[in-house]
């Protein structure tokens, strides 16, 4: 009774190791009649199961079958993930293949594979599914460690997911990698500064300056970390460089007039503040900056004026003369922002204040009107 019993165990188990190895003969022949939905199911069936699961065979016949229905318009709709899942079949291979018996095969797809998966990455990224995008250019670096394209769109992809770390990660070994392309710097450096390591971030602006000293958009964002510091002396220094690279650039001079304006270098401003407007006639800040600075000029002139005792009348008269001559000075140049922004307060109140001082009643009345309906 015992002896039948183990001889009927026997027999089970034998016929549910032969069952499963049927399957994967299924998926097979299904394979090779192009019948790859029901390829897809016998094998992903026989890979799961206890009995088959470490079959080298088996997971070779899958990573087959997930290559061609990737390469099926029929089929390529039952498995998005296709090359991915061809990879991980062949990994496994690779485990259980203690002889390498298969690797001359796994090897011939591995081209397939890697431009397969990276396409799939681009498809990714470009529907903005930035995460699966960053997993597909990730596997591709796999299976080719030092494809610098796909390292780049995993940085980008992952930069977009919101994954800094994987960004900072790719775009470091980027940089290690010297590979040629500016960005790799700015962006690095930009998602530094965003974390608030502002070492790590001046440390990569210098490296890229130091490689591409010829770069606008770096010697722009050196500019801007030094603007954020207050560092007005290196600020200064990068932003002659840009202008050096760039002169019609009105923003630039701009820019530099107001760090000049700010050290009461008020000579340098000015003519900062007139090289913006002569590249930008339509720069309503540079207009405001430059009226607003004469108009300064004046203000104190006007106050050390009023210092100057009764009895002196003939100092008093030439003190006069220099404060209206800065006050006129500004007229235009506020003149001109209001022109361009009519409802900006802050240019009117200066030109009320202005007419005041210079007694223009009548522009004086009418930009008080002005004010007067601005505030209702």
């Amino acid at each position: 009774m015992n002896r039948l019993f183990m001889i009927l165990c026997f027999v089970a188990v034998a016929a549910t190791v032969n069952a499963q190895k049927a399957k994967v003969t299924s998926a097979y022949m299904y394979m090779n009649s192009d019948q790859l939905d029901k390829a897809k199911v016998a094998i992903d069936e026989a890979v799961m199961h206890e009995k088959s699961m470490n079959m080298a065979k088996a997971w070779f016949y899958r990573g087959e079958i997930y290559i061609k229905i990737k390469n099926s318009p029929e089929f390529s709709s039952i498995a998005p993930k296709a090359t991915a899942e061809a990879y991980k079949s062949f990994q496994k291979v690779k485990e259980l293949d203690e002889k390498g018996y298969y690797k001359p095969d796994i090897a011939k797809y591995m081209p397939f594979l890697i431009n397969g998966t990276f396409e799939d990455g681009v498809k990714q990224f470009n529907a903005k599914d930035y995460t699966n995008a960053l997993a597909s250019f990730e596997t591709v670096l796999l299976m080719s460690p030092t494809d610098s394209l796909a390292m780049l769109n995993a940085a980008f992809a992952a930069e977009r997911s919101g994954d800094n770390e994987s960004a900072k990660k790719h775009y470091s070994k980027l940089i290690e990698m010297k590979f040629d392309d500016v960005r790799v710097y700015s962006y690095l450096a930009t998602i530094q500064q965003k974390e608030g390591d502002e070492e790590a971030a001046m440390k990569t602006i210098k490296e890229g300056r130091i490689k591409y000293p010829e770069d606008q958009n770096l010697i722009i964002q050196e500019l801007n970390f030094f603007l954020g510091k207050d560092n007005q002396e290196e600020a200064l220094a990068s932003i002659d460089i840009a202008i050096s690279k760039d002169p019609t650039n009105a923003q630039l001079h701009f820019a530099k007039g107001t760090l000049l304006d700010k050290a009461g270098k008020l000579e340098g401003a000015v003519v900062s503040y007139k090289d913006a407007i002569k590249n930008d006639d339509k720069y309503f800040d540079a207009y405001y900056n430059l009226g607003g600075l004469y108009f300064n000029q004046g203000a104190e002139l006007y106050n050390a004026a009023n210092d100057i005792p009764p009895n002196k009348l003939k100092e008093y008269q030439a003190a006069k003369a220099k404060f209206e001559a800065k006050f006129k000075e500004a007229m235009p140049y506020l003149e001109k922002a209001h022109e361009l922004k009519p409802d900006d307060f802050d240019t009117m109140n200066s030109l009320k204040q202005l007419y005041a001082r210079t007694g223009d009643n009548d522009k004086y009345a009418t930009i008080k009107d002005k004010l007067e309906a601005a505030k209702q």
